[in-house]
């Protein structure tokens, strides 16, 4: 993780989802916090590359969105500008029993 995790802060996506899928094929599985280093990898307006993991993740990992994943998505969308697909996501994310936290 943290090898996806430095590629995604200097935006080298290519590298990230290359690390990505090699864990993958050494029967490494991926966690939530592999998924968010991903996610923020492609924060830089590579939202194909985000759904695709998005559903990767739905379809064949055992990590279930949690609200710290969710946000990352909404913030890739709000980085891309495509807010209606930001307001996709926090319906999702509802709809699917997560909700965010207020602190005091």
């Amino acid at each position: 993780n943290s090898v996806i995790s430095a590629y995604a802060q200097t935006r080298k996506v290519d590298e990230a989802f290359s690390i990505f899928h090699q864990m993958r094929q050494l029967d490494i599985m991926p966690d939530s916090a592999t998924y968010l280093a991903l996610i923020r990898a492609c924060e830089g307006g590579h939202l194909d590359r985000v759904w695709i993991t998005m559903q990767q993740m739905r379809e064949t990992s055992l990590v279930i969105p949690d609200v710290v994943v969710y946000n990352a998505l909404i913030s890739a969308c709000e980085k891309a500008g495509n807010w209606k697909q930001a307001l996709e996501v926090l319906q999702e994310m509802h709809a699917s029993g997560v909700h965010l936290k207020s602190t005091p």
